[in-house]
């Protein structure tokens, strides 16, 4: 009698690599320090534009504050680049292990090298998207802080002149 074996999905117990663990648990950590960064430059900006030019700061608060502001968006975007070289990091580790483990078993059939591909781009698209959306919002607050400064100047320059 011929008897067809069955594997049982949940019997499988994988556990991601310790780099990739460890690369997620950093992209979390990424997001978190991004998050509260950014409440705090959009709130900064928040409170330039709802300034009157009657109650508005000196020149001197303003362009600390906007000093400050800026700061924390260069953060920002040293944040976004630093999780993209991890992120290559962590891929490249584990393509080598793949192409390592390929070597060593002689398996070059397309399965095997494919699989080990596709497990390194479970850790690397999830990194670059976390890079992107860091680097990508920073451009935005830059901007927002430039048409702000640029605003405020136009404001501070025109009350200067009535005066």
């Amino acid at each position: 009698m011929h008897e067809s074996m069955q594997v049982d999905p949940m019997s499988i117990n994988y556990q991601l690599p310790f780099a990739s663990r460890l690369l997620i648990l950093y992209l979390f950590a990424a997001v978190v320090v991004w998050v509260v960064s950014s409440v705090s430059v959009l709130r900064t900006i928040w409170s330039f534009r709802r300034i009157r030019v009657g109650a508005s700061p000196s020149g001197d608060e303003f362009l600390n504050q906007c000093r400050v502001c800026s700061t924390k968006i260069e953060s920002m975007k040293r944040l976004a680049f630093v999780t993209l070289l991890w992120t290559v990091l962590v891929a490249a580790i584990q393509l080598r292990s793949t192409f390592v483990w390929v070597v060593r078993v002689k398996a070059f059939w397309t399965a095997a090298l494919g699989g080990g591909v596709v497990e390194t781009l479970d850790v690397f698209i999830p990194g670059i998207l976390v890079a992107a959306v860091l680097y990508s919002a920073s451009i935005l607050y830059a901007g927002s802080l430039q048409r702000t400064k640029d605003s405020w100047n136009r404001t501070y320059r025109n009350a200067q002149q009535t005066v």
